[in-house]
């Protein structure tokens, strides 16, 4: 049976919410956006030098993980899972709609959903943190993608 939050209605998806969860007591939906300004920065260079387009959108991308990690180390929960994304794993894309219900994207972010559940604007993240859960930390050896991962082929970690 699927991790179940009567005060939403929200059934959380996948076997990678369920372990993460499996000790928790409380689940944190977040949601970030570095907004429209960068999109059209990028999509401005796109049209005139496909490198700084390149290294625009990659470092926009960087620097949204970064803020996120930033933001979860900031609230003041030792004790919490690491961040769970709709579209990573098992956990569908689909569930960028549950969450974006629940926080009201369109009016707190300003961020709408295509038809594919995909965001706009591109940079923005969607996602759940566990409270409670002692130390499950984010380890590359739990990782779903840890067969086909970029970063353990480079020798680094995304985290």
């Amino acid at each position: 049976e699927t991790p179940y939050i009567k005060e939403l209605g929200v059934h959380l998806p996948g076997d990678q919410i369920q372990e993460a969860f499996l000790q928790c007591s409380h689940c944190l939906f977040i949601g970030a956006t570095l907004g429209v300004t960068l999109e059209r920065k990028v999509k401005y260079y796109e049209k005139s030098n496909m490198t700084k387009a390149a290294v625009m959108d990659a470092a926009g991308s960087a620097y949204l993980e970064a803020y996120c990690d930033e933001y979860e180390e900031g609230l003041g929960y030792p004790n919490r899972s690491y961040r769970l994304c709709p579209g990573y794993g098992d956990i569908p894309l689909s569930f960028n709609r549950e969450i974006a219900r629940v926080l009201d994207v369109g009016k707190t972010l300003g961020v709408t959903l295509t038809p594919d559940h995909l965001m706009i604007p591109q940079k923005s993240m969607l996602g759940l943190i566990g409270i409670g859960t002692p130390e499950r930390k984010k380890q590359c050896g739990q990782c779903v993608m840890k067969e086909d991962c970029a970063f353990r082929k480079r020798g680094q970690r995304c985290y």
